[in-house]
């Protein structure tokens, strides 16, 4: 009986030892190699990311990559964040799974204004705006306060079957792009906007 009093008293302050209230998610390419608290890259071809639960009591972030050789502070807020150690700026938004989820067709005046913002957005005009995000390379940014929040990098895509978020019926999202992959994006807008298709006639 002792022996197992002691191997539960063990696990449970291993647990609260462990215990965080921040999530971060590395985005970068090539390869991600992580250790605690310490974050080695190696880069190549190909995106990749990993999240990290930041443990109480971390103070720093150590980044080693090709072009990045420093310690990130962490922010005493709670929350979920990203750190970009890709050389391309990362863009993003809180998505609606009724609004943007939905795969309904647009109109072409909703078309145009959705472009004209995605234009916006890759040069950072309306980041911080309605929950748009604008991380150029080598920052670590705040998303949400909510760890809970699930996070999507670039060239990931949100699955078609999404878990309850802890904190209520509808999950928390984030997306993220390279620039570069918004601009692909953008010009596949593009294609299928009639106001666009004719300005190009009229050059």
């Amino acid at each position: 009986m002792k022996r197992i009093y002691i191997g539960l008293l063990a696990i449970i302050l291993t647990s609260c030892a462990a215990e965080t209230d921040k999530k971060v998610l590395v985005l970068g390419r090539g390869t991600l190699n992580i250790r605690e608290n310490k974050i080695e890259m190696n880069d190549g071809a190909g995106s990749a990311e990993q999240e990290i639960i930041m443990e109480k009591g971390w103070k720093e972030l150590i980044v080693k990559t090709p072009t990045i050789d420093r310690k990130f502070e962490i922010p005493e807020e709670s929350g979920c964040y990203i750190l970009n150690l890709k050389k391309d700026t990362i863009i993003g938004s809180n998505l609606n799974i009724g609004t943007d989820l939905n795969n309904r067709v647009l109109g072409q005046e909703e078309l145009k204004i959705r472009i004209d913002s995605l234009v916006n957005l890759t040069q950072g005009k309306n980041a911080n705006f309605a929950k748009n995000f604008f991380c150029i390379p080598g920052q670590l940014m705040k998303v949400s306060a909510n760890i809970s929040a699930k996070v999507y990098g670039p060239y990931k895509k949100i699955p078609y079957k999404l878990e309850v978020d802890d904190n209520g019926p509808e999950p928390e999202l984030y997306k993220f792009y390279t620039n570069a992959e918004m601009r692909d994006l953008i010009e596949t807008y593009k294609k299928g906007s009639l106001y666009y298709l004719n300005e190009k006639e009229k050059k």
